[in-house]
């Protein structure tokens, strides 16, 4: 188990750079993001509000 753990590491520091990318450079509109949630998704960025779910599938 803690290889696995250690595996997702990386990809999800990467997602999340990904994440801090589009909300600094308001590319929102990019992933298909309707511009009235930018700032509801900024400010929970901003909180550090927990994650919910992720999942990252490898075939």
């Amino acid at each position: 188990m803690e290889r696995i753990y250690a595996a997702a590491l990386d990809p999800n520091r990467c997602c999340l750079a990904a994440v801090d990318h589009v909300i600094e450079n308001n590319l929102f509109h990019r992933l298909g993001i309707s511009a009235r949630f930018a700032q509801w998704i900024r400010t929970s960025w901003d909180r550090d509000d927990p994650t919910l779910f992720g999942r990252f599938d490898f075939t």
